[in-house]
Parts: structure tokens; sequence; C-alpha cells
């Protein structure tokens, strides 16, 4: 599997789990965010590849993590952002999705920014891929 289908494969499980909790700003998909609902930007960084294993059935292993960025508008108060990071802890922490497994995560809340009131959340993952699997 290679880095993209990781990438796609991630944002398929997350599409699925977060079932249109808020509107989702994806990379490379437009978004205008209403300034006045909750939603969040979310992305996956694919940071290195390396062996996992040697020999024959040589296994390369990508490490990541998905990050959240929860935005709910000023005016609403803070609860809100924290149970989204609530449900988002449930749909990553010790999680395992065909080849990518969720391991730990980092949450940090950022204070307002452009009129929302932020949280990011990075949720580290790791998949494994034989390299018989990359040649075609």
């Amino acid at each position: 599997m290679s880095t993209t289908s990781i990438r796609e494969e991630i944002v398929n499980y997350f599409d699925t789990q977060w079932a249109n909790a808020t509107p989702v700003a994806y990379e490379n998909r437009p978004y205008a965010p209403n300034t006045r609902a909750t939603w969040i930007r979310f992305l996956v960084n694919d940071v290195f590849t390396e062996p996992a294993t040697l020999g024959s059935d040589l296994c390369m292993r990508t490490t990541g993590f998905v990050h959240v960025v929860i935005n709910v508008p000023e005016s609403s108060g803070t609860k809100m952002g924290r149970v989204l990071a609530d449900k988002l802890i449930k749909i990553f922490v010790a999680r395992q999705i065909t080849t990518v497994t969720f391991n730990n995560y980092e949450k940090k809340e950022l204070g307002v920014w452009d009129d929302f009131y932020q949280i990011s959340m990075k949720f580290h993952f790791w998949g494994d891929t034989l390299v018989s699997q990359l040649r075609v």
C-alpha cells in the first residue's frame, strides 16, 4: 500500500466515523467556512517511511499523524470544542483500520483565532506495506 493509499484509507475511515458531525475542510478540497458554525480542518501527514523488516519479504513502515483543528465560534464558548475532541479520541486512539494502526495523541488548546476558539489535535499512526505490493 502506497502513502497515497494510506492517506485515502484514513480519510475514508474518518468520513464514516465522523458521520457529518460538523463540516470538514479536507486537504485539496475547496471549503469556505461559515463564520457562525463549528467546523474542523482535517489533514493527514505521512512523515517518513523506513524498512520495518529485512529479507525477501521486506516491509516498509510509514509513520505520520492525522492533524485535526477544531474551530468553534468564539461566541459559543469552549464546551463544544472539548466534546468534539473527545469524539475524535474515540475515533482514533488505539484503533486499527486495515493496514493502519493509531497509537497516541496530542491535544493543545490554541485559544481564539479569527473569531474561532481552536483546539489542535494530532493522532499518530503507522502502516506497513510489503515492498512486493509497491512494485507493478
